[in-house]
């Protein structure tokens, strides 16, 4: 449920954004998008096929709802971004519960201090900026930050907390988290620059909103979720 609510409040937040490209928000892709956690969670073995009849089913309802290519081509791509851009990364959130609390922690913590490390260090000694047509204020420096902040905080979080992981294991998932969570921000970024916005809203005082918040996450939480299928488990 909380999820869902959160996914609720982001797509809002995305349809307000993908409007400024010509999009036009539809009531099937809210359907298809707060349908998907339980889907996937309840009955996975559904999913493809969910997947591949939702995506059917909004590029039909938008040719057909619009008559027009000019409008319907941008609709499309706006609803179906908003199902993988945000309804699968979200979804994955959910299959996460078997993780454990800690794991989910280490996430945010990783990301976080990703952030930081790469907003102060870009502050005080950023020369080269390598994103400025997309992030103006982001440059070399602050990513490399960013990226070893990130390689660093997983091995400390899990030598304390997450002792059965190895050496090798935290630094790849420290790296991982790292690059694809700057990833998740600079899309963000190109998303509402391409919309002439500087938030997603203001529906958290200070700080943008749900999507501003949430932006690098939508790329970590699949990333981490892959690294624990394919290698932790193992």
């Amino acid at each position: 449920v909380l999820i869902d609510l959160v996914l609720a409040l982001a797509l809002w937040e995305f349809f307000g954004l993908v409007r400024k490209y010509g999009a036009v928000r539809y009531s099937l892709t809210l359907g298809a998008v707060l349908g998907l956690p339980w889907i996937w969670c309840y009955r996975n073995d559904w999913i493809l096929a969910y997947l591949v009849l939702a995506v059917l089913l909004l590029l039909s309802w938008s040719v057909f709802a619009t008559r027009d290519m000019q409008t319907g081509f941008p609709s499309a791509a706006g609803n179906l971004l908003a199902l993988f851009y945000l309804g699968i990364p979200m979804s994955i959130l959910g299959l996460l519960q078997e993780a454990q609390a800690l794991e989910l922690l280490l996430i945010l913590i990783t990301i976080w201090m990703t952030d930081t490390a790469a907003y102060f260090v870009g502050k005080f000694w950023g020369r080269h900026k390598i994103t400025p047509a997309i992030s103006p204020s982001k440059s070399l420096e602050g990513y490399l930050a960013g990226f070893a902040a990130a390689a660093l905080t997983v091995p400390v979080y899990s030598y304390f907390l997450l002792p059965s992981w190895s050496v090798l294991f935290s630094v790849l998932t420290g790296v991982v988290l790292g690059v694809l969570g700057t990833i998740g921000d600079l899309f963000e970024s190109v998303l509402k620059r391409g919309a002439g916005i500087k938030d997603s809203s203001n529906l958290i005082p200070g700080h943008g909103g749900i999507l501003d918040r949430i932006d690098s996450l939508l790329f970590a939480f699949p990333s981490y979720y892959l690294l624990r299928i394919s290698l932790l488990a193992s």
